[in-house]
């Protein structure tokens, strides 16, 4: 195991693996962020009916006091269904494709967040810039809706199941195809780089055993090309 060939191998396709999976692992994860970012995209340009809603509230409590007994109901849903999920932290029942909802006042000040992190907090530029504004039927601004998939969502309907679940595949299918390509051209390469290797050696041996005229074909590296020289010289 200690042929310079086989070590060769070993460290040609070790660099074409580490190579993949770094690249696999950093694929898998964009494409986890995407798709979350994609889920939450869709159901905030489909939350008309959310939205109407908390326009109407707002238009019959003069302010967003209270809004928490509205947005409990679970208005803004990512899919249809309520198919009830647990959280890991606290392992208690939330319906399948409920949001994480922010609702903010028109001064960026948070008055409502289902996750209970950031209430009374004020709303980022990031997360202004990404929320939906809401405006009563006159335009005037009364606050900003900002809609995220929960943190702790465990569990996803089928077909992102299985969206996610071929990614997966192909990616680990692609990886593998790449390592053992990369143990293939490892292999050719270090053939390459060994052969004249061993053809000295060969050559060498034939003079210890007396050819003192033995000659070596010079070909391949330019340092291997010195050496094969240096020997040929020195039988001369």
């Amino acid at each position: 195991m200690n042929r310079l060939r086989v070590q060769l191998i070993l460290a040609f396709t070790s660099v074409v693996l580490v190579a993949v999976g770094a690249i696999a692992i950093l694929i898998i994860q964009t494409t986890n962020t995407q798709f979350r970012q994609y889920v939450t995209n869709s159901s905030m340009q489909a939350s008309g009916g959310g939205l109407e809603q908390l326009v109407a509230y707002y238009e019959r409590q003069g302010s967003w006091d209270g809004v928490e007994s509205l947005l409990g109901q679970g208005v803004f849903l990512s899919g249809p269904g309520e198919r009830p999920f647990i959280r890991p932290s606290d392992r208690t029942t939330r319906p399948m494709g409920r949001l994480d909802v922010l609702l903010a006042d028109a001064g960026g000040k948070i008055v409502y967040d289902s996750a209970g992190e950031m209430g009374g907090k004020k709303l980022s530029s990031r997360d202004k810039s990404q929320a939906l504004s809401i405006t009563q039927s006159d335009g005037d601004l009364i606050g900003y809706l900002l809609l995220s998939m929960p943190r702790d969502w465990t569990m996803m309907g089928r077909l992102e199941q299985q969206f996610l679940s071929g990614m997966r595949t192909i990616l680990i299918l692609g990886a593998a195809l790449a390592v053992v390509l990369g143990a293939i051209m490892g292999a050719l390469l270090s053939q390459r780089l060994t052969a004249p290797l061993q053809r000295l050696a060969a050559a060498a041996r034939a003079v210890a055993g007396g050819d003192l005229d033995h000659k070596v074909e010079v070909e391949g590296s330019t340092e291997i090309v010195e050496v094969g020289n240096a020997f040929n010289e020195m039988t001369t």
